[in-house]
């Protein structure tokens, strides 16, 4: 491959990005321009995975990436989830992400073993022995508590932190959250994340990526 081939990984990211680009709802993270919102998600999937377990595989890679892929589609004009029940519109979604980043892929040379893997992953069916779904869960939980939980603290009092985040960080690994712990600033924070450590982390099995 000369220098200026892209890896089949870049393709598929390149194919996400432009497909996830097409989401019609904005978010300006603080101090930038607004993005759309599914493509921003999947870029700080991928920026998380790089900080946290940089030797992870591309099937993971490319999981984190188009987890949301076309999630978009499900939600009203307005931007407002459907009138139906939750876990029915995320199943949907789910479903439809999973399809189409496996035609994506089959379409640019995966074979069906790798979109298999990958569609499992995103359906969040996929059996743990590699440890890849661990790492998923643990990247979806790098990036609310990197991105979304200072807005937590704006909105609730430390007291009642705690048990939210601990709801959302549950199926975490310990690993994760000592490196959650270890990349935050915020006092508060990392008191809360220590506590929620010492609570579920005896739980988890550690991910064998970071072996």
């Amino acid at each position: 491959m000369t220098p200026l081939e892209k890896t089949p990984l870049e393709d598929i990211f390149e194919i996400i990005d432009q497909t996830n680009a097409q989401d019609p709802r904005m978010t300006a993270p603080q101090g930038t321009a607004a993005v759309p919102t599914e493509l921003l998600r999947g870029f700080r999937l991928s920026l998380v995975c790089e900080e946290f377990a940089p030797t992870a595989d591309d099937l993971v890679k490319i999981a984190a990436r188009a987890q949301t892929l076309e999630s978009w589609q499900f939600e009203e004009a307005d931007g407002t989830p459907p009138q139906e029940n939750v876990a029915v519109i995320e199943g949907r979604k789910r479903e439809h992400s999973a399809k189409r980043i496996s035609q994506i892929m089959a379409a640019n040379g995966y074979d069906e073993a790798d979109c298999a893997i990958v569609r499992d992953l995103v359906l969040g069916k996929s059996e743990d022995e590699t440890g890849r779904a661990q790492l998923l869960e643990d990247l979806n939980g790098l990036v609310f508590i990197q991105f979304h939980a200072v807005d937590l603290l704006k909105l609730y009092p430390a007291e009642q932190l705690a048990p939210i985040l601990t709801d959302c960080l549950s199926g975490m690994s310990d690993e994760a959250l000592y490196h959650a712990i270890d990349q935050m600033n915020d006092p508060v924070l990392i008191k809360t994340l220590q506590s929620i450590r010492q609570d579920i982390s005896v739980e988890k099995k550690s991910i064998v990526y970071l072996d």
